[in-house]
């Protein structure tokens, strides 16, 4: 397998787990904003665990400060990233704010030529374009949204973006102590917002709340990220952005099966185009590198 094929094997192993993460959430019955603060935390133990136990030195020496300075960046945006999503859902429905929040990869699209120098492609911003209007016809609009819910879930797409594009800036540093710091980070950034929102406060840690905490930690944070982020040395910043619809496809095909929500005629014809556009980007990206 090429790097490239290992690069994109890693990346839709991620987007599965991060698919199923709702369910687990969900099944998890804590507030979001513990889960929020907590996984991030143990996900990055668990990391340090692993490779300790592989025996892979996790080492920051030789990185140099402003890449460093940019990985702790990029955590930060991930953890408020998480905390403007939260918040969005408790103001707004949840369909607008996953619509509106996955603007974040058009974003991507639109300013990666002038920040990263990637070059632009009106395929992909038009696969995008495609990818947008399956994932609208996916959640679907109920007219609850507030202007503040709208707020929130733009800013989390900024953020969102953020970590898109960040994370193509430290390549060279080694995905398991970018991933360590980055989630750490995060974990520490939402830890004020869940005490703040009395998250703590109502939370019942029973011992089946805490097993699902502690899965949404080491698999669905430390794995999934870790996966996620190895991902990013062999792919660009436009191809992670448009494969990243497949995550919510993957959601409502989940959720459809375990929890029994609807799977309607119009979140199939949705499926189709996000999954559609994606083969088609892939398959022209491979014909123009070759």
């Amino acid at each position: 397998m090429t790097d490239r094929g290992k690069s994109l094997a890693m990346l839709i192993a991620a987007l599965a787990i991060f698919g199923t993460n709702g369910v687990v959430v969900r099944l998890c019955g804590l507030p979001s904003s513990v889960i929020a603060s907590v996984r991030g935390l143990i996900g990055a133990v668990t990391l340090v665990i692993i490779s300790a136990a592989r025996g892979e030195k996790i080492s920051f020496k030789g990185i140099a400060p402003g890449a460093l300075a940019r990985i702790a960046l990029t955590g930060a945006c991930m953890g408020i990233n998480w905390v403007l999503l939260f918040e969005a859902f408790r103001t707004a429905s949840v369909a607008i704010s996953t619509v509106v929040y996955y603007i974040a990869p058009a974003l991507v699209v639109a300013v990666s030529p002038f920040i990263l120098h990637e070059r632009f492609s009106p395929v992909r911003f038009a696969c995008v374009l495609v990818s947008f209007a399956g994932l609208a016809l996916i959640t679907g609009f109920d007219g609850s949204a507030t202007g503040a819910g709208i707020a929130c879930a733009l800013g989390a797409a900024v953020f969102y973006a953020s970590v898109i594009m960040l994370n193509t800036t430290f390549a060279e540093v080694d995905y398991r102590v970018r991933t360590i710091i980055q989630i750490g980070v995060a974990g520490l950034v939402t830890l004020p917002y869940a005490f703040a929102a009395g998250g703590f406060a109502e939370a019942a840690f029973t011992p089946r709340a805490i097993i699902y905490l502690l899965v949404l930690g080491i698999i669905y944070t430390g794995i999934a990220y870790a996966l996620y982020f190895a991902a990013f040395s062999g792919l660009e910043a436009q191809e992670v952005s448009i494969l990243s619809y497949v995550d919510p496809v993957i959601a409502v095909i989940c959720s459809a099966l375990v929890l029994s929500e609807p799977l309607t005629l119009t979140s199939l014809v949705g499926a189709v185009l996000i999954i559609g556009s994606s083969i088609i980007s892939e398959v022209l990206t491979t014909r123009a590198s070759s």
